[in-house]
């Protein structure tokens, strides 16, 4: 029963995860439009033309940006409020769950509305901003702004996730090693970067790949507030291969474009692993 229930699994998992997989790395060796009926092998041509493609180092470092920035405030923020619940006694549930209401909250919703608020004709904080005596803010039409407002709204999406994780790690302390530095006489702060930070290294090194794989990947914001706007100054590497597959249905350059994705997203994390371990 349990050998006909793992070759089940195997099954529709091969079917569902390893054949795209598989599927993808084959097409992305043919220069592939089938609205066109087109399935031409290119060998590694669709490499070679995303490398001398300005668009694509274009996203990629829009991507890195953006995920630098994204992890930064994420994980900055969380720790800050991980470190001031420390001393709560009473309703930190209630805290919890405020702060994780965005990340249950749907991406596509969310974005919508935050496009609303930053809008300048008619947004909430162009409108605050008018009322102070001051002028409006062309959040999402200046190339220099608009990026730095999705990094905001993702790092508004994903603090409670990130506070939930450092509690829980921060949870499994135990709670006379903190009684001990109070004895001693530690402040808070001393305790807080002596003691809480280097036991939760290994919850913050999970929580730190796992964003850097998902910033890698953002899309939804990107197209629902900024639309890669303005020009191509918010293109990400996810946005570009949409833009690829489904606009000018590039289906094999797309496949191409997602494969240095992956290895880009699996160097970083092999990187981060490696400098934890090191550090450990």
């Amino acid at each position: 029963m349990i050998g006909g229930t793992m070759g089940f699994v195997i099954v529709v998992y091969s079917l569902f995860v390893f054949f795209p997989i598989l599927y993808g790395f084959v097409t992305s060796f043919f220069n592939w439009n089938p609205f066109q009926d087109q399935f031409e092998f290119v060998g590694w041509g669709n490499y070679s033309y995303v490398i001398e493609s300005p668009e694509f180092w274009t996203s990629l470092k829009n991507t890195v940006v953006f995920t630098a920035g994204s992890l930064l405030l994420t994980v900055g923020f969380s720790l800050l409020l991980a470190a001031m619940m420390q001393a709560v006694k009473k309703g930190t549930g209630f805290y919890r769950g405020m702060f994780f209401l965005p990340v249950i909250s749907s991406m596509v919703a969310t974005s919508m509305l935050w496009k609303f608020m930053f809008s300048y004709d008619d947004g909430v904080f162009n409108s605050m901003l008018m009322q102070l005596g001051l002028g409006k803010v062309p959040w999402l039409q200046d190339r220099n702004i608009s990026l730095a407002v999705l990094i905001i709204v993702q790092a508004w999406k994903d603090i409670g996730y990130a506070l939930v994780l450092i509690l829980a790690g921060i949870n499994n302390i135990d709670v006379s090693i903190y009684e001990s530095a109070d004895i001693d006489g530690a402040s808070k702060a001393r305790q807080f970067f002596s003691i809480t930070m280097p036991l939760i290294r290994n919850t913050m090194t999970i929580l730190i790949i796992t964003k850097l794989i998902d910033y890698m990947q953002i899309y939804t914001p990107v197209k629902f507030i900024t639309q890669g706007g303005p020009g191509k100054d918010t293109w990400t590497m996810s946005f570009y291969i949409f833009e690829q597959a489904f606009t000018y249905y590039n289906f094999g350059f797309a496949s191409a474009v997602s494969f240095l994705l992956f290895a880009i997203i699996f160097v970083l994390s092999l990187v981060q692993m490696r400098f934890d371990k090191e550090k450990n």
